[in-house]
């Protein structure tokens, strides 16, 4: 555990019960909301997955030629 975070626990050990569970409150609203973030957009969690594909630079050409050939 890093000593940021030692210390965040320290302080928060500090709050009253009430305060405790605000934060508690808090942090799982901060992380269900990245997660949303996150999930919103399914593209997204395959962008960059053909980096290292060896027919990707095939694939965007035959994309450019049936371009070309109905436009």
């Amino acid at each position: 555990m890093s000593p940021e975070l030692e210390n965040i626990l320290v302080q928060a050990q500090k709050l009253d019960p009430q305060e405790q569970l605000q934060l508690i409150n808090h942090l799982k609203y901060q992380a269900h909301s990245r997660s949303k973030q996150k999930s919103h957009n399914p593209w997204l969690a395959t962008a960059g997955s053909l980096v290292n594909d060896p027919f990707f630079e095939d694939y965007v050409a035959a994309i450019s030629e049936y371009r070309e050939s109905v436009g």
